[in-house]
């Protein structure tokens, strides 16, 4: 069984649907602490041609919550009308903004005050997987109970047991995280997956981690599904 395991983001970079589209199981990392700053509720799009991030608030919470005991505030009303805004006024040019606004506007409508971070991130991230016709199986770490004492590669490790992993896959950008020998001597294969340098060749700007907004409004749906099996696998030594 192929295994991914990620932390719910807001409309991610390609690469992370690549990861979905390799996987045969995807499991949502909600119950893991929130980092501000991070990826969870906020991404980058272009704005004057040069990236800008995007936020969407949350309410007030001590540090130590968990993305899943995170809720969106009041404030994210006009979050969603300042983006969709910016949006349509930075992506004139691009052929399929069109296919761009109308998810926007189908993701926007799940953000709603007083709703849950991890809920939500996770319905839109669904959403897009169907849009993406990517059929993974998607599950939430929040739902195995784990010890709070479990972090990091043991975390992981445990996680992709429970699972009945095989192969378990991260980004490439994590590949100093993890030990194949502490995969192999739990009969785990560990692999990392990087997008093929055709990715960047596909889009009409040198900005290939942005939003997979971005990407859409660019080369449309149709398009950015044939980017996701571009990818190229790569073990830890």
């Amino acid at each position: 069984m192929k295994t991914a395991i990620m932390q719910p983001y807001l409309f991610p970079y390609i690469g992370y649907f690549q990861l979905a589209h390799h996987s045969e199981q995807f499991v949502f990392h909600d119950d893991v602490q929130f980092i501000k700053g991070g990826w969870i509720n906020r991404n980058r799009y272009l704005i004057n041609n040069e990236p800008q991030f995007f936020t969407i608030n949350l309410n007030k919470a001590p540090s130590d919550y968990k993305i899943n005991q995170r809720i969106f505030s009041e404030a994210c009303t006009k979050n969603k009308t300042k983006i969709l805004g910016q949006f349509i006024s930075n992506y004139k040019k691009a052929p399929f903004k069109d296919e761009g606004i109308n998810f926007l506007e189908k993701a926007f409508r799940l953000i709603l005050p007083e709703k849950n971070l991890a809920d939500t991130l996770i319905e839109i991230n669904k959403l897009l997987f169907k849009e993406l016709k990517i059929f993974t199986h998607v599950s939430t770490t929040s739902s195995l109970h784990l010890e709070d004492s479990l972090k990091g590669q043991e975390r992981v490790i445990k996680i992709c047991k429970i699972k009945n992993t095989t192969e378990y896959t991260n980004p490439i950008g994590g590949i100093e995280l993890y030990s194949t020998k502490e995969f192999s001597k739990n009969n785990l294969k560990l692999q990392f997956i990087e997008s093929a340098p055709e990715i960047q060749n596909s889009l009409p700007h040198n900005h290939q981690y942005l939003s997979i907004i971005d990407t859409i409004a660019w080369i449309g749906l149709e398009q950015t599904r044939k980017l996701l099996s571009l990818y190229q696998l790569k073990t830890h030594l």
